[in-house]
């Protein structure tokens, strides 16, 4: 069961699960970097809590895995999703009231198999980068500007992969199961064209769907949920996105066509393609569309970038206000109060990383071959995940 191995003598297991299994860990980044398409075995682990382990010496097992699709009641009823309102009752709670279990309960559910999405949908193939929101974090860390500490685990450079993913388009399972089109109002041709950016989704999606959220959840129980009865690991993002012609989102099955692993999600997962992977929710048993934004532990109170308000830096007490919210003597009712009104971190921004020359003891390590030539290799990523179109490799000495 344990698969620490993957991950060369070179690579950092952060922390190993209680299976012995690497569960938060990374490639060292000439492997990472040597590779095009990355391995399944050489993508990093991030995980909140224990590995999911399905069966998967048992085939029947994989195939009756099933998924929830669930509608809010008072979504499918201001929508007029008929589909979505026989046999259910409106919601009588407000979006402020904060009851997400009595919306569900109130609301109607539709269960997908496994064998049935692999059979009615068409198997799309999407080529995407995934990277960890802490990707580097161990440079931030070691060359921050500001006195708050960098939390959370130490990530390197291997926080990232490139693969190929294989699942069902998430638009075309909505759209089947009565979901309206946001972008029905384009013709086939703008459609085509539309590129998958945040401002595409806010100004040529629908109107009506701008406050719409997809919730992808987990079978993985959060173990810092504070509600009596748990929640599990989730995430969310705009339906707009989920739904968009050309963003490419997968309820997925396979990497570079070999299923999935029980690490990376076995047996389903979702591929957001742009988005920090802590969007790309593993063992998939449901999906929601509702109102609201997912607000499990992770998405509540991690992946936030806590930087001091505008008042406070005029004032020139960043340092004080740094200790309020982290480290030893922070004020956790303060720090919870700040994290609250922030979003969770949802796209992906430009970045980099740099396999060969290698960084050890301080220093660069260059291999200069008899001609005089030096090798460079390394990774970059572009906003929202998307390819760049420029990139430059600089020689100082």
């Amino acid at each position: 069961m344990s698969d620490t191995k993957h991950f060369d003598s070179e690579g950092v297991v952060h922390e190993k699960g209680r299976h012995g299994e690497a569960f938060n860990a990374e490639p060292s980044i000439p492997n990472l970097t040597s590779q095009g398409v990355t391995s399944q075995e050489q993508l990093f682990r991030r995980n909140h809590d224990d590995i999911v382990y399905a069966e998967p010496d048992v085939p029947a097992t994989k195939e009756e895995w099933t998924l929830d699709v669930i509608v809010d009641a008072d979504v499918a009823q201001e929508q007029g999703w008929k589909e979505w309102t026989t046999g259910t009752k409106g919601s009588e709670f407000s979006q402020d009231d904060g009851d997400d279990d009595a919306t569900i309960a109130r609301s109607k559910a539709e269960n997908i198999s496994l064998s049935k999405l692999k059979s009615f949908y068409p198997n799309r193939s999407v080529l995407s980068a995934m990277e960890c929101a802490g990707n580097r974090r161990s440079e931030m860390e070691a060359r921050k500007s500001n006195p708050a500490s960098v939390e959370g685990l130490q990530w390197k450079q291997g926080a990232i992969g490139n693969a190929q993913w294989q699942g069902a388009s998430l638009r075309e399972v909505l759209l089947s199961l009565g979901i309206a089109d946001p972008y029905d109002h384009l013709t086939p041709e703008e459609s085509a064209r539309l590129p998958p950016t945040v401002d595409s989704m806010q100004t040529r999606s629908a109107p009506w769907s701008r406050h719409l959220f997809v919730h992808f959840l987990s079978s993985q129980p959060s173990s810092e949920s504070t509600k009596p009865q748990g929640q599990v690991y989730g995430s969310s993002i705009p339906l707009s996105t989920a739904m968009h012609p050309n963003q490419d989102v997968l309820l997925c099955w396979s990497v570079n066509n070999v299923d999935l692993g029980p690490a990376h999600g076995y047996p389903l997962r979702a591929v957001i393609p742009g988005h920090v992977a802590a969007r790309w929710v593993k063992w998939l048993s449901g999906i929601r569309v509702s109102k609201r934004e997912n607000d499990s532990p992770a998405m509540r109170d991690d992946y936030k970038i806590l930087t001091p308000p505008k008042e406070v830096r005029e004032r020139g007490e960043e340092k004080e206000w740094a200790e309020s919210v982290t480290g030893e003597n922070q004020d956790p009712d303060k720090r919870m109060k700040e994290l609250h009104a922030l979003p969770a971190m949802m796209r992906l921004g430009v970045g980099s990383g740099v396999g060969e020359p290698v960084e050890r003891d301080g220093g660069t390590v260059v291999s200069v071959n008899g001609e005089g030539m030096w090798k460079a290799e390394g990774y970059a990523v572009g906003t929202e995940g998307e390819r760049n179109g420029e990139m430059g490799i600089f020689d100082i000495h």
